[in-house]
């Protein structure tokens, strides 16, 4: 039996770094996010699809494109967020006690990233022209391996694929892939680790707190009996 190995390495996510905390351990004052537009019109555009209404999803969709694309004469290289917020912080620059930061932090890795990327200032385009029948790709790599054939499945693998372009780090991957149905499907084609433990109603959903559960009383007052309590529980979970 072939046993897959278990990955414990994972690449930092550094896009919500803040310069204003000048300890390992410090305050920060940067704003904490807590909507955003983007995710808003992948919201819209969602419901657009589930209505069969391909065209105005692809606008909504193309919104947010128009303003992650590369504008002419940007340096891709160059970080405007985040890691540049450090470039003269103490904890970067080596005044600090703990210099656990390393410099040059106004560039990023994109081209070293991308090796088969050629260096270019030039204007991207994130357009889609007829959705979802003509995807990037990238995009249409990730829905042959998913098996997504309808324009229903196309449209919506899209989306999600946008949003983790969108959202990368922000905690809300496993509530996204549950509400629509998802998780499992995506699981076993990108998490070799979980793709043969992943169970259908299981992890779709998640364990309700036995603490609650043992506070609830019946409508006389009285204890609820151990069925009554399993019955609580989401399935698979004891």
């Amino acid at each position: 039996m072939q046993v897959q190995p278990i990955c414990n390495f994972f690449a930092g996510i550094n896009k919500t770094d803040d310069g204003s905390r000048f300890a390992e351990k410090g305050d920060a004052h940067r704003d904490v996010t807590m909507a955003r537009l983007a995710e808003t019109y992948l919201l819209r555009a969602e419901c657009y699809v589930r209505l069969g209404q391909y065209s105005n999803a692809m606008t909504d969709i193309n919104t947010v494109g128009t303003r992650g694309q590369w504008k002419q004469g940007e340096n891709r290289s160059y970080y405007v967020d985040g890691p540049v917020a450090f470039e003269n912080n103490d904890l970067n620059t080596g005044c600090a006690a703990t210099n656990y930061i390393n410099s040059n932090l106004n560039m990023n890795t994109y081209y070293l990233s991308n090796p088969n990327v050629a260096v270019t200032t030039d204007a991207s385009d994130l357009q889609l022209t007829s959705f979802p029948a003509d995807l990037p790709d990238e995009d249409e790599d990730i829905l042959t391996k998913i098996g997504a054939g309808t324009d229903y499945e196309r449209a919506l693998h899209f989306i999600l694929n946008e949003r983790t372009r969108e959202l990368l780090g922000e905690w809300q991957r496993w509530e996204t892939l549950s509400r629509t149905g998802t998780l499992i499907s995506r699981a076993k084609a990108f998490n070799p680790e979980a793709a043969t433990s992943i169970t259908v109603n299981k992890h779709e959903l998640r364990p309700i707190p036995q603490s609650f559960i043992d506070g609830l009383l019946n409508d006389d007052g009285s204890n609820l009996s151990d069925s009554q309590k399993a019955a609580w529980q989401n399935p698979g979970y004891n």
